[in-house]
């Protein structure tokens, strides 16, 4: 599989609409990140923290705008899959959203350390 680049971005808070170093964690705008061609992100699909949960897919670009950073943050031999299961796999792994704890700026940050690691087997 060829190297591939991802990049994260960032959508506005406030207006509740969707948009290697680090990033922030306690940084005001909702945080996701461009892999293969598709959007990973946590946090989102309900208002009350406990339900809230990951989500994969191709970003409708009329859904709202994401300012992407201008180069990538990482390159991976990885798999959209094995990232997709990375990401199904993330609530039962890391727990409930928490705004201090977890949030969608820990989720990005774990996922490219993983993606930067080549995808090394997760253990429980």
């Amino acid at each position: 599989v060829a190297s591939a680049p991802f990049f994260h971005g960032t959508t506005p808070l406030f207006r509740r609409r969707r948009a290697v170093d680090e990033v922030c964690t306690l940084c005001t705008v909702h945080r996701v990140l461009l892999f293969r061609g598709e959007v990973f992100e946590w946090g989102v699909g309900a208002d009350d923290w406990e339900s809230k949960v990951t989500w994969e897919g191709r970003r409708c670009p009329s859904d709202c705008a994401v300012s992407w950073t201008t180069s990538p943050a990482g390159y991976s031999t990885c798999s959209r899959e094995q990232a997709e299961q990375f990401t199904r796999e993330y609530k039962s792994r890391q727990g409930t959203y928490n705004l201090f704890t977890n949030n969608c700026h820990h989720f990005v940050n774990r996922l490219m350390n993983w993606l930067d690691a080549g995808c090394p087997p997760r253990a429980l």
